[in-house]
């Protein structure tokens, strides 16, 4: 292995929560081009994967140095896809045994920066690193071992096999913490990523761990919280 590092942006045209999410304006530019401006230096390869026509030659018009763009065919099921799914394929259409590590960003977590990559590849990728998958992640506000559901007579149960409702066990600080994927990053060795076809395993750790303001644009009401946020900091700089 020479250190090689390659990144795959899945990233659909069609998306049925957001329509033309891939186009939509964050500040001065749409949303696609924050996270390739972000990533086009890191990385010795980045493929921009979509099953669009439209958006690819958007991409291809910007020239990056590293990035390439790959469509993805119609009979992939694109609309219900998952991206995990879409960076197998990806792989299976290219060489790979030159790239030491494989690594997957969304364009629907905007607000990442070079940092948080480069910290994340110290994490996973120096000498003595026990880690073969790295995933960046936030914090839950609300324990989801307090969560609730509905038994079929409508009443209220707990849906931790603890109990914590029935049994008094209710105060968010006396949970542990838990967190969620950010879709900022994930990563991992390459060899370990083609034996699993998966990022998250029992020798995964976390990534950067976002606090404070967040945005993961899924639906039109995120991205006018995140232009709020974009121009927040720009009046606090």
């Amino acid at each position: 292995m020479v250190g090689k590092k390659l990144c795959i942006i899945p990233t659909k045209g069609n998306s049925e929560r957001f329509p033309r999410k891939a186009w939509a304006k964050l500040g001065d530019k749409n949303l696609t081009f924050h996270t390739l401006d972000i990533v086009d230096s890191l990385f010795d390869k980045v493929i921009f994967l979509s099953e669009s026509e439209e958006l690819l030659d958007m991409v291809a018009r910007y020239k990056y140095s590293n990035v390439e763009c790959m469509l993805e065919p119609d009979n992939a099921q694109i609309g219900v896809r998952k991206a995990i799914g879409a960076v197998s394929y990806c792989l299976s259409q290219i060489e790979v045994n030159s790239y030491e590590s494989i690594w997957m960003s969304l364009i629907t977590a905007p607000f990442k920066k070079k940092e948080d990559f480069r910290e994340c590849f110290e994490h996973l990728l120096s000498e003595y690193s026990p880690f073969n998958y790295i995933v960046s992640v936030r914090k839950l506000d609300f324990p989801p071992s307090l969560a609730m559901i509905q038994d079929s007579f409508g009443r209220i149960r707990s849906s931790c096999l603890s109990e914590p409702w029935e049994r008094k066990n209710t105060r968010s600080q006396d949970h542990r913490e838990s967190f969620r994927p950010n879709g900022c990053i994930y990563g991992a060795k390459m060899t370990s990523f083609l034996s699993t076809c998966n990022f998250y395993s029992r020798d995964s750790t976390f990534g950067y761990i976002m606090d404070g303001d967040y945005s993961d644009i899924d639906h039109p009401i995120d991205l006018e919280w995140a232009n709020f946020l974009l121009q927040r900091e720009k009046k606090i700089i």
